[in-house]
């Protein structure tokens, strides 16, 4: 390793011995410098539960290593720092903290060595309590008839089910598989990828179950979702960006330091820096912000990344950084983030090919992934140069002086078949923000790609059946990513609830059972006896809706399908929307308002009008019952759906291929459907009353040949029409006018 190469030349005669030992000492002897790692160490190790024996003496055992490095060191200033002790604290289960609570209320002071002594119990509890793995023959031996909950088997007894849950899903070696170093050394886009490979639980890495069921309390630590924290993949948010591509070039090292920030009390906490002269700002950390305790100034900056992503900042602080090797301190203004950057470098660098000099390294783990959390820029960047400057070989990294150490920076030789690439860039000025506001009443512009294909897909699979029914298929997105996960189990939970609430009125359950009996009647849903769960299905929550202005339909139940199934997606997520193939709402009125006689009409059910193919039925099934005494029945919606989100293109472009196949029969009433009905609303008119009843006829006949049954009535105004009052909802009421069915 590096303590190696630091001696190689040094190790050929005995008496270098005296020497190699004084080399060893001045470049790894420094007790700082291991404190930090030890701490460092703590930070990562996971905060253990209250039921994790394991996590509580790996925890108990590196505090304790911990507090005899400080001791050996003699760093007193460091045995008493309450920072640090309460930061150690805030990593233990509620009911330790109340533990360490009454620990400490009988003696002077709160320190490291007290903290040592606490764990130190706890931990040797913990032990005597936790036994070796054996057999599970034995096992059940020596348990007899006690039941192990199922969630307790990985502490106090350990059984075969619970080796199994020790074993790591990326190594197969025996420990969790959030503790695998090969998973940690990973980047975050590769760890997102190997979870999803074999199928772990994004939130715990656990096998055999997704999120959705996962029992375990811990968020991620980062943004507080319900996913694993070596999972949190970082966000936009600031003046940088991560830019994933498929790459096979060497790798870059960005500038990296590690500095002291001094906090509200004067107390000294590590830091790592990006060195950035692309950045007009300086920024900080949300995290380090709050641990730092410095008073929070309003701002209002916009920020400027690469690729123009824009984010505003609201807070700053001005905090003192200090160099670990010298006196050099200044005093810089930082903008808070929630985090500046992504993890750098973005992958593990391999350094064993570089021959580093005998000098102190701003940053001694620059090849390793790790957060930054501050970003000193232009403003600070080249005050921290002294100057100097060592060119390794060719293809390598070079090393700059600065008043932190030598920083690394450069090609590294290294070929990595998949790696991010990090680019950072900051700008920020009243010319971009305004440039940005001009731009929000700009109409962007829309890929027609999906609609394309939407409309290639509907003319090449819309088909007609023996009675004159349009059947459609659901077009969908064909994405890869997207896949419907299992749906059965929460439709079930959705219907209990709506059983409950039907249970509790009658005059609902009434008419929500008569909608669902007229469903199957009308043969729109058919009950599947056995239903082949091969296949790609959905099951579809559904739920009542009330319109009273409805003169057909006025209690409707509404198909959820939005509802997320097991994999994340819902079925509305992988069926393309279609575009909007009517007129303009607006075009339409002000025609409507000119007419003489108006004519309007509804399609009365027109969803339902319309079939969907055997092949996609699947995708729309449905639990129900009439009483709660039947067992639960499977059924499939055989028309297009209300609450899929292509039902109102399916329906609405049906209607235009019924003006369209019908225009030889009826021109007339083939282009009143093309141009005067807005969704299933008909607004037209005529001049004079023949002419309407004339119109009103061949509508309804031209409907009646793909069986969709129209509503047409004939309106006659009192008056001109330009000069009366107009409203939508209710045209007799509001214009005056008088009806008859004609």
């Amino acid at each position: 390793g590096a303590a190696k190469e630091a001696v190689r030349g040094r190790l050929l005669l005995p008496e270098s011995v005296t020497s190699v030992i004084n080399a060893l000492k001045r470049r790894f002897g420094r007790p700082e410098l291991l404190l930090e790692v030890m701490i460092d160490r703590v930070r990562r190790t996971p905060s253990p539960r209250a039921d994790d024996l394991e996590g509580l003496i790996e925890f108990g055992e590196v505090t304790q290593s911990l507090c005899e490095h400080v001791r050996s060191a003699g760093m007193v200033e460091h045995a008493t720092n309450p920072m640090l002790i309460s930061e150690l604290i805030q990593k233990l289960p509620t009911e330790y903290r109340m533990r360490w609570a009454r620990w400490i209320r009988g003696r002077a002071c709160g320190s490291l060595e007290t903290l040592a002594e606490f764990m130190e119990q706890i931990t040797n509890d913990a032990i005597a309590i936790t036994r070796l793995p054996g057999k599970g023959s034995y096992r059940a031996k020596e348990d007899g008839a006690r039941q192990i909950p199922r969630n307790n088997t990985k502490t106090t007894y350990t059984s075969s089910k619970a080796s199994v849950r020790d074993k790591c899903a990326i190594c197969s070696e025996t420990h969790r598989t959030f503790r695998c170093e090969e998973l940690i050394s990973m980047a975050v886009q590769q760890r997102r990828e190997i979870a999803t490979q074999r199928k772990l639980c994004w939130n715990c890495l656990g096998v055999g179950h997704q999120v959705k069921s996962c029992n375990s309390k811990h968020v991620c630590r980062v943004c507080s979702q319900k996913h694993h924290t070596l999972l949190h993949e970082p966000t936009q948010e600031g003046a940088s960006a991560s830019l994933s591509a498929r790459v096979y070039a060497n790798t870059v090292v960005l500038e990296t330091a590690t500095v002291w920030v001094i906090d509200r009390y004067g107390n000294r906490h590590h830091a790592r820096a990006l060195l950035d002269s692309a950045s007009m700002c300086n920024f900080i950390s949300r995290k380090m912000a709050e641990k730092l305790q410095l008073r929070w100034t309003k701002t209002d900056t916009n920020i400027v990344g690469i690729g123009e992503s824009y984010h505003q900042v609201k807070f700053e602080i001005r905090a003192t950084i200090q160099s670990k090797l010298n006196s050099f301190n200044s005093v810089q203004s930082f903008l808070i983030m929630t985090k500046p950057t992504s993890d750098l470098p973005t992958s593990m660098i391999n350094i064993n090919d570089i021959r580093l000099p005998d000098v102190p390294l701003a940053d001694s783990k620059f090849n390793i992934p790790a957060p930054i959390d501050m970003i000193l820029g232009a403003e600070i960047y080249q005050s921290l140069f002294t100057g100097k400057r060592i060119e390794l070989d060719s293809g390598n990294p070079t090393l700059v002086e600065t008043v932190f150490g030598w920083i690394i920076g450069g090609p590294v030789r290294e070929e990595l078949p998949t790696k991010s690439l990090a680019c950072h860039l900051t700008l920020v000025g009243l010319e971009n923000a305004l440039q940005r506001f001009w731009q929000l009443d700009a109409v962007p512009e829309m890929s027609q790609q999906p609609d394309n294909q939407c409309e290639e897909f509907y003319a090449s699979t819309t088909i007609r059946d023996k009675t004159g029914r349009y059947a459609v298929r659901l077009p969908q997105t064909h994405d890869p990513t997207k896949e419907l996960g299992e749906s059965r189990s929460i439709a079930l939970r959705r219907f209990q609830a709506l059983e409950k609430r039907l249970n509790s009125d009658d005059d609902l359950k009434h008419a929500y059972h008569e909608f669902m009996n007229e469903y199957e009647r009308l043969g729109h849903m058919t009950r599947v006896e056995n239903p082949d769960n091969n296949t790609v299905h959905c099951f579809l929550p559904h739920h009542a809706v009330f319109k009273a202005s409805s003169t057909t339909t006025k209690t409707r139940v509404v198909f959820d399908a939005s509802c997320k199934t097991a994999s994340g997606y819902s079925l509305n997520d992988i069926l393309l929307v279609g575009p909007v193939v009517q007129r303009d709402l607006l075009a339409l009125l002000m025609q409507f308002r000119f007419h003489a006689i108006a004519l309007v009409g509804d399609i009365e059910k027109m969803y339902r009008q319309i079939g969907v193919q055997t092949v996609d039925q699947p995708l729309q099934r449905i639990l129900w019952r009439k009483t709660p005494e039947e067992a639960i029945s499977t059924y499939q919606l055989q028309t297009v759906t209300y609450g899929t989100s292509c039902a109102p293109y399916l329906a609405t472009r049906t209607l235009q291929k019924v003006a369209q196949d019908m225009s030889h029969v009826s021109p007339k009433a083939a282009n009143v459907i093309s141009k005067d009905f807005y969704v299933d609303d008909l607004w037209s008119g005529h001049t004079d009353d023949a002419a309407a009843r004339h119109q009103r006829k061949h509508t309804t006949e031209t409907h009646a040949p793909c069986s969709v049954h129209t509503v047409v009535v004939c309106v006659r105004y009192q008056g001109s029409l330009a000069r009366e009052p107009y409203a939508l909802r209710s045209i007799a009421r509001q214009i005056h006018v008088s009806l008859s069915l004609c």
